[in-house]
């Protein structure tokens, strides 16, 4: 356990309770043995960013704003998808508070959700460039500029392929290990964020294909190591936690094609591609893998609900009076949310022949798509074009937990004062935090 206050908080998405105890995963057992093993709940919906948000403000998304990996912002009339910046929190961040209290107190952020912009020490974040032709360069943003010229000498540059579409690969993670290893042996940070995705992309590329799956999970280990290495070298509080779990699923759900069909949502055509029309639509829906936001006309929300009622593979919709009881009401979410049954995920396609499609959806660009696309993930019949074959997702996630296998963890290598012995929420991480940094705990509170 340390005692010099400072903390390496590590997120591994689809780090499971199942996967916990795994013999291959030998350094995280060791943390464990030093510690505790202990089922993780996250907020809803059970995402990347909404739950590192939960964890970094102890706040629910209802507070802090970040309801799905993205929103529709209906002053702009356009979908915010991906997007990095702090400022879409409303909510203070631990760091914050820690500053208040302690002036030297220092922070690193290493591909940590909501990073652009924050008042941390040390910033490293994918921030793609876009190029004129279409498509992205590769480029990180880094606080101090400095430190990422240093970082690309030392490590080499960091290519977005390795973050997102087919080109994903487990060297995105080693790149974030070798990253926040430098930031901890070099500057010593009271607190460093960081999160090794590779774990998830793996299950949603492979499936349950087991060779592939091992080799994902060996690579996890040697970061772990790495990182655990350097944690115990600077005396850190090291917590590692899954900020979901991932579910086998075999059918998608197009709710759009409902709504098309219906003529509540409406598009236009752009050289006989049709794009969406927020303004005309009297709805349209947002997928975020097993959740999705519905942006409805408020006129049209009763026959909305009734026509997405009739889809098979949709096990509840939350109206805006159900939306309190989840802790998602929030003027972001859509007026209707809809949580995907068992074996489901959403969809946004609204067409149904290709030529029909935007140009986007053939390719990785995740910040024009109107939600999230795992399609991206793999290749098509052509060249450098990506799937349109909804057949070869088989891993989902975004419903809240249904049990302790697929549940994720939470593992550290000290004995965390929790509200039950049964599992941890995500919100309580935001007070184990302070705790262990030796700072007064306090109550989540709304930026001014």
């Amino acid at each position: 356990m340390s005692n010099a206050n400072r903390v390496l908080l590590i997120d591994v998405p689809a780090l499971s309770c199942g996967l916990a105890g795994d013999d291959r995963l030998s350094n995280l057992n060791k943390l464990k043995s030093q510690g505790t093993a202990i089922p993780f709940q996250p907020s809803f919906p059970a995402v990347g960013a909404t739950v590192q948000a939960s964890v970094t403000t102890g706040a629910t998304p209802d507070v802090h704003g970040i309801v799905a990996s993205g929103f529709y912002d209906r002053q702009r009339m356009t979908i915010s998808y991906g997007e990095n910046s702090d400022r879409l929190l409303e909510a203070k961040r631990v760091w914050e508070f820690a500053k208040e209290q302690s002036p030297k107190f220092s922070s690193a952020l290493v591909f940590w959700e909501n990073s652009l912009g924050a008042d941390c020490d040390f910033i490293v974040t994918p921030q793609p460039v876009p190029k004129r032709g279409g498509g992205h360069y590769s480029s990180c943003y880094s606080k101090p500029p400095e430190l990422g010229d240093r970082l690309v000498r030392q490590l080499g540059p960091f290519k977005q392929g390795w973050l997102r579409g087919p080109f994903a690969s487990m060297r995105c993670s080693r790149w974030v290990t070798q990253c926040a290893v430098t930031l901890i042996e070099d500057f010593q940070p009271n607190l460093v964020c960081t999160s090794l995705p590779h774990l998830a992309f793996s299950y949603l590329k492979s499936g349950s294909d087991e060779h592939k799956l091992k080799t994902a999970l060996l690579v996890l280990d040697e970061c772990l190591g790495e990182l655990m290495k350097a944690a115990e070298a600077g005396d850190y509080s090291v917590m590692v936690m899954g900020s979901y779990g991932m579910n086998p699923v075999n059918e998608a759900v197009f709710p759009n094609r409902c709504l098309r069909e219906h003529e509540r949502l409406l598009t236009h055509k752009v050289k006989g591609m049709e794009y969406l029309d927020f303004g005309q639509s009297r709805a349209f829906v947002v997928p975020d893998h097993q959740v999705a936001h519905v942006y409805c006309n408020p006129h049209a929300i009763s026959e909305v609900y009734a026509l997405l009622s009739t889809l098979p593979g949709i096990e509840r919709i939350l109206t805006l009076e159900h939306q309190n009881e989840w802790h998602i009401d929030h003027p972001r979410s859509g007026e209707l949310i809809l949580i995907a049954a068992q074996g489901y995920w959403f969809a946004y396609p609204w067409w149904h022949d290709a030529y029909q499609a935007p140009e986007y959806a053939f390719h990785v660009d995740p910040f024009k798509k109107p939600g999230a696309d795992p399609m991206e993930y793999f290749w098509g019949t052509h060249p450098f074009v990506i799937s349109q074959d909804t057949s070869k997702v088989t891993q989902s996630h975004g419903r809240l937990p249904d049990d302790n296998v697929v549940a994720p963890v939470l593992v550290t290598n000290f004995t965390p004062n929790t509200g039950s012995a049964e599992e941890v929420k995500d919100t309580e991480i935001f007070r184990i935090i302070l705790e262990q940094l030796g700072l007064e705990a306090v109550e989540p509170e709304f930026r001014h």
